[in-house]
């Protein structure tokens, strides 16, 4: 085979292509289950710096310290707590006229922290307020 044509380098580039698709996905596929782990200890930390609790070395274990119950607001204003599993992306929660609420104590204060979700100028603004 001529490896001066153009077929030859089309078929080069497709099989190239095909191969590093093919491996992407495995990868992805695989660390699947670490990503969302990690998505979800970013958002305890996220729920702890709203408190103003920064620099631990377990944020697994101070969210479950300071962080005593996880409920949904309805939109007629009553509390219900969330049997569900914890939740990173509020968006459908706020579309669907859910709120969540983090009941939290700090030094025998009890605090709540409440993730926000808006328009910004170039896209979406979030974080949490407590």
């Amino acid at each position: 085979m001529n490896t001066n044509s153009n077929s030859y380098t089309i078929i080069y580039a497709s099989v190239m292509v095909i191969i590093v698709a093919f491996l992407l996905a495995f990868v992805s596929s695989s660390l699947k289950d670490i990503q969302n782990k990690n998505v979800e200890l970013d958002t305890k930390k996220q729920i702890l710096a709203a408190l103003n609790i920064a620099d631990v070395e377990d944020a697994e274990a101070a969210y479950n310290t300071y962080v005593k119950g996880d409920m949904l607001m309805q939109a007629d204003g009553s509390l219900v707590a969330n049997d569900g599993a914890f939740n990173t992306n509020y968006k459908g929660e706020i579309a669907e006229g859910r709120l969540h609420v983090f009941e939290c104590e700090v030094d025998g204060v009890k605090k709540y922290v409440i993730p926000v979700y808006g328009a910004g100028l170039w896209g979406p603004i979030w974080g949490y307020i407590g």
